[in-house]
Parts: structure tokens; C-alpha cells; sequence
């Protein structure tokens, strides 16, 4: 799954300006919705970028639209290319590990993305 990159409104300069959202596959919506009686689409980074190019990492959360989330309040889509080249190597980096994650589901996968 691609990472996709949201511009908040009304947050320039903040911390959580950005948001990488990584969304989940549709089998594991519905794996989260039997299971925990949630309806989580995807998780997603608050994050800015520093002055130096480098990400700037605010707070990680579940796009759990059971308690009012939608992708509209992440802001706008905002294309990846126009961040520096380190926000975008991290940004890739990310989704390539979230990839892994979700294809082999096992703690050693998550745990490499939850720590990158």
C-alpha cells in the first residue's frame, strides 16, 4: 500500500502540520471491526518538516473513524515530491517497512516498522 502524504489547513508551522497516512487493507478493516468493534481505516503520523529537511515526528495515531476520524481531517493531499529528499527517503522507507509488515503480519515486521 502507498504512503500518502496530507497537508493539515490552518497549520502552517506547526508540529503536526503533515500527516503520512498509511492505510490498512480492507481484510484487516474488517479483521479490526469483528474483533474490537472498530472501524479503523489506517494510521497515520502527525509530523512537520525541519528546517534542515529532516522529518519532525509529532504523534502517531488510528484513523478510527468509530470515534469521528476521516481522512478530510487530515487536511488535503499533498504531493510527497514536494518535500525535501530526506522526508521523502524517510517517507518511502516507511511505506516499504509497512509493506513488509502487513505481508508477513508477524511481531519481528511490525516491530521493525513501530521502531524505524
Amino acid at each position: 500500500m502507498k504512503v500518502r502524504l496530507y497537508r493539515a489547513k490552518n497549520a502552517k508551522g506547526f508540529v503536526d502540520e503533515f500527516s503520512l497516512y498509511f492505510p490498512y487493507p480492507k481484510k484487516m478493516i474488517e479483521e479490526y471491526k469483528e474483533e474490537f468493534d472498530r472501524y479503523i481505516k489506517g494510521t497515520f503520523l502527525g509530523c512537520s518538516q525541519a528546517s534542515d529537511g529532516s522529518i519532525v515526528r509529532c504523534c502517531w495515531e488510528n484513523l478510527d473513524v468509530t470515534i469521528g476520524y476521516s481522512i478530510d481531517g487530515l487536511g488535503k493531499r499533498y504531493p510527497l515530491e514536494k518535500m525535501s529528499k530526506e522526508f521523502q527517503k524517510f517517507a518511502r522507507k516507511m511505506e516499504r517497512l509497512w509493506n513488509n509488515a502487513l505481508k508477513y503480519n508477524d511481531k519481528k515486521h511490525w516491530d521493525a516498522w513501530v521502531r524505524a
